[in-house]
């Protein structure tokens, strides 16, 4: 997967901001373009990748490493050694719990005994916080509507010289389009994950 810079994605988004947005801060405008990424990310489900862990004899918690840093907001577990699972004894997803603040995903057993195995699952992914790093698809795509949603944020700060609440209702029905179809090419993509 090819992943563009954080500092080009906020570059280009903030560009995006720019004429919509006079006197506003660059600290104000990137806070809000990380919450409406989040919220995209959360609400659209679009962000899903699939992830194959190596797991030793007998353990009973996998440590996630998703790409860019994100963190799954929801993990289905697929297959172990390639046989395809269903509501297996996945018992919850640990936020932050390792070394590196990674993602940990502990089990009530060890599902496999007798040798190491291969745990397969897709998660939900979006962006830590504090974070704007996506894959070049999400940001190529969906690029504008996040921008709305981080415009429709700050439009409705009061007494500003970009206060705009008509503006704001208006941006934030781009943003809530631009979420039902990334929620719709999410599913299409999901089919063709799993």
């Amino acid at each position: 997967m090819t992943m563009a810079t954080a500092d080009k994605q906020v570059f280009s988004l903030l560009a995006l901001l720019a004429t919509d947005l006079p006197g506003c801060g660059t600290a104000d405008k990137v806070a809000a373009l990380e919450r409406a990424l989040g919220e995209f990310c959360r609400r659209s489900r679009c962000w899903r990748e699939s992830l194959t862990v190596a797991m030793e004899d007998g353990a009973t918690a996998a440590v996630l490493a998703w790409p860019c840093g994100a963190y799954a907001s929801s993990v289905t577990l697929v297959a172990i050694d390639g046989v395809s699972v269903a509501g297996h004894c996945c018992t919850r997803l640990v936020p932050s719990r390792s070394l590196d603040g990674a993602q940990v995903l502990e089990f009530t057993h060890a599902p496999v005994s007798g040798g190491a195995w291969t745990l397969t699952l897709v998660g939900t992914l979006q962006p830590r916080r504090g974070e704007i790093d996506v894959p070049d698809w999400m940001f190529d795509r969906y690029g504008d509507a996040i921008a709305d949603g981080a415009k429709a944020l700050l439009k409705l700060h009061a007494r500003k010289p970009y206060s705009d609440p008509g503006g704001a209702v208006e941006c934030k029905r781009a943003f809530e389009r631009g979420i039902a179809d990334a929620a719709c090419d999410g599913a299409q993509r999901e089919r063709g994950i799993a």
